[in-house]
């Protein structure tokens, strides 16, 4: 019986052992958002301010989703304007209405890079990769976007500063 034992060992355990893992393989990054700053305004230039979300087309007749604007931070004469919902991504125009100041900002052509991070099963930490922002346009104009990341609590987003 130990010799059949011993047999069953010998041959199992390098069959066992010759067996592949799990292989490393790409992951699609997430899409990331933009975040406005803007630059050159008073903090009452966004009272009643909304974002509508359009169906990208360039033409602002097919509304998505439409929500207010908040003030996360006021510093001198830069807001960081904070929109629960919608979230500027790509794929889609945005229009950001500011009565206040009688000022419309038509968001469109927000465009992203595609990133793919490779996972090596049970040697890599989870990683949680964010697609970087490479451009859009705010009435017709292309703005650069500051791709230094800022971190909101579980939130990373590129930058979209936007003049007064």
């Amino acid at each position: 019986m130990k010799n059949i034992l011993k047999i069953a060992c010998i041959l199992i355990i390098p069959v066992l052992s010759s067996c592949p893992g799990p292989k490393s393989h790409d992951i699609n990054c997430t899409d990331g958002f933009l975040q406005i700053i803007g630059v050159g305004f008073a903090a009452s230039d966004f009272n009643a301010a909304m974002i509508v979300k359009y169906k990208k087309d360039n033409l602002f007749d097919s509304t998505i989703d439409s929500g207010s604007v908040t003030l996360s931070i006021v510093s001198s004469d830069t807001c960081l304007l904070w929109s629960h919902s919608p979230t500027l991504i790509p794929g889609y125009d945005y229009k950001l209405w500011l009565p206040a100041i009688n000022k419309t900002y038509y968001i469109t052509d927000i465009t992203q890079a595609g990133q793919l991070h490779r996972s090596v099963p049970y040697r890599d930490p989870p990683v949680q990769c964010v697609n970087k922002m490479v451009s859009c346009k705010v009435n017709g104009a292309e703005l650069p976007i500051d791709s230094s990341k800022l971190d909101l609590s579980l939130y990373v987003a590129d930058m979209l500063y936007l003049p007064r």
